[in-house]
């Protein structure tokens, strides 16, 4: 009897993406800069979605949805010019070496 292969990401999975931060209007509040893919995400962050590790730095996301083709990443936070979410590939995202929340 074949066995199923486990998805490798599942909807309301969390996982760190690799970003780049400079310091924000608030104390606790971090300008945050994204890329997935050839997309871009820029907002505002609560420092507490930030971690940072030898590589350098992390946001949460979260996975808001997937399907065969596609995977729709929630970023926390606000951004002046997009929404907080980006649809890309699993493909796309393995090549960014998330790290399971």
């Amino acid at each position: 009897m074949p066995t199923k292969k486990k998805a490798e990401f599942r909807t309301g999975q969390e996982i760190w993406l690799d970003c780049d931060t400079r310091s924000g209007p608030f104390d606790d509040e971090l300008r945050v800069y994204v890329r997935i893919g050839e997309q871009e995400w820029f907002g505002f962050v609560d420092s507490s979605d930030i971690k940072e590790i030898k590589e350098g730095k992390k946001i949460r996301a979260k996975i808001v949805a997937t399907s065969k083709d596609a995977i729709i990443v929630g970023i926390p936070g606000v951004s002046p010019n997009s929404r907080s979410i980006i649809k890309t590939t699993t493909e796309t995202i393995k090549r960014l070496n998330p790290i399971a929340a």
